[in-house]
């Protein structure tokens, strides 16, 4: 049989990285759409490569959230900034023409394109790697050889780049994190924030605050409940297509792909309907509290196998869980019960649908999005707390001494402002670990309640969502 030739090869590639025939049009269309937050703080590790810091980028995500558009938005910006677009090169590994290559080969035809020795400033962004064999050895070995070179690989499978990149790739392979869409983006790319949220000025040590624009608040919340609906992912913000029907993509595109292809791949999973069947129970639970015990009761499956498809699910971001702790913010010795969240409330809606849901779903997702905006941050030590006569949604758990820094309960409902002993479990909680900053999310409500001996944050559960997001981004800005 033929073998795929040197002709078919450099045709694709060029195809592919169409910069090398057209350099004063690289990149127009892509630049031109939105940018993730998260491009910014992604372009300075890249820029810092070029400063000769020998890492290669390995950007790791669920799929369908923008990997392969931030690739494409670098490139632009790098051609933007005067680099010579022949150094630059973009492949789709998994591309049947390329079948053939090993990763050093892209970079023997990037020279050979840029007439510039292997050791001279080139740029290599490969998509899917995890398609290579042992990528993360020969990744790693270019760098150690080539100090001028850049390297950015991404890939669908989230989970396989990331345990690889940990355990072979010390040192000289860089992680950098792409989560869903935040409410934030989100009414960026809708271009509705700054229609419905402005900003308070504040000093500049200071993270700004937001306020509803001009009382339009019933407006916000329902592009919060969109975005609960589909707002995770770019592409079904984009298209309406998708936003008419938001399960088919959710459902078929991602969760599908990753539960049957990716995970059984990875992981040698045999029995995928097992797998499947656990994680349709905890999304469907999401927000709740559950048990290992309890769910082997329930299921059938053993604690041990339930425990690996977590740590299988966790590794793929689609399920997060967050332990808990006893009134005075203190960890249990035997860890029993735990609270399980989707990284993303849309995951919920695209197995589940999203049309007619009940106001206690709503609820849930609700406290997913946030949970899941703390998440984007990393900078949090998260639990939920549960005593005998009460419970706290999250506690920011800080030092070796378990000291709890802030306290939230999540509500869907203006009632915390009209009944306060709803407040009581929240109270409780930061009077006996003397908390400050306790806030309570609502429905509409917003001001400052006193209660007892402390005073709680009222604010909507959307511009929560959305200051926490936007406050983000500009720390990742400034990183």
């Amino acid at each position: 049989m033929k073998r795929v030739t040197d002709e078919a090869v450099f045709s694709r590639l060029t195809e592919d990285s169409p910069w090398w025939a057209h350099p004063n049009l690289a990149g127009v269309s892509i630049q031109s759409t939105w940018r993730r937050d998260y491009f910014s703080r992604f372009f300075r590790l890249l820029s810092q490569t070029q400063l000769g810091l020998r890492r290669a980028l390995v950007l790791i995500g669920p799929r369908r959230v923008g990997k392969t558009v931030l690739m494409k938005q670098a490139i632009a910006q790098l051609i933007a900034e005067g680099v010579d677009p022949a150094t630059i090169l973009y492949a789709p590994v998994d591309t049947p023409t390329y079948s053939e290559l090993v990763i050093e080969d892209y970079l023997d035809i990037l020279a050979r394109r840029s007439k510039r020795p292997k050791s001279s400033r080139l740029f290599l962004f490969l998509d899917e790697i995890q398609y290579h064999a042992d990528w993360e050895r020969h990744v790693k070995s270019l760098v150690d050889a080539y100090p001028q070179l850049s390297i950015v690989v991404s890939g669908s499978s989230a989970a396989a780049l990331k345990r690889k990149s940990s355990e072979s790739g010390a040192g000289r392979l860089t992680n950098f994190d792409l989560p869903p869409l935040t409410f934030h983006e989100f009414l960026k790319f809708r271009e509705k924030a700054d229609v419905l949220v402005k900003a308070q000025s504040t000093s500049d040590s200071e993270l700004p605050t937001y306020s509803v624009a001009n009382g339009k608040i019933d407006e916000l919340n329902k592009e919060f409940e969109s975005y609960l609906h589909f707002g995770g992912f770019p592409e079904a913000v984009m298209s309406p297509i998708i936003r008419d029907e938001p399960e088919r993509f959710l459902k078929e595109d991602i969760i599908d792909k990753v539960l049957i292809r990716d995970l059984p791949s990875l992981y040698g999973i045999s029995n995928t309907t097992e797998l499947y069947r656990l994680f349709k129970t905890l999304a469907f639970n999401t927000a709740q509290e559950a048990s290992l015990e309890g769910m082997s009761q329930q299921s059938g499956i053993v604690k041990e196998t339930i425990q690996k498809y977590f740590e299988f699910l966790e590794a793929a971001f689609l399920v997060r869980r967050i332990k808990r702790v006893d009134e005075r913010a203190s960890a249990f010795k035997r860890e029993r019960t735990f609270k399980v969240y989707l990284t993303n409330p849309s995951i919920y809606c695209g197995l589940f649908g999203s049309r007619d849901l009940p106001g206690e779903v709503v609820g849930r997702l609700a406290e997913t999005a946030i949970f899941s905006h703390w998440f984007h941050g990393q900078y949090h030590d998260l639990r939920y707390a549960r005593w005998k006569s009460g419970e706290v949604d999250l506690v920011d758990v800080a030092g070796e001494n378990s000291r709890a820094r802030w306290a939230m309960e999540i509500k869907w409902s203006d009632r915390p402002q009209r009944h306060l002993d709803e407040l009581d479990n929240l109270v409780e909680f930061g009077e006996t670990n003397n908390i400050v900053d306790l806030t309570c999310t609502t429905l509409t409500a917003t001001g400052m309640v006193s209660h007892r001996s402390k005073r709680v944050r009222l604010v909507p559960t959307s511009l929560w969502c959305y200051t926490l997001a936007a406050n983000t981004a500009l720390r990742l800005s400034q990183l």
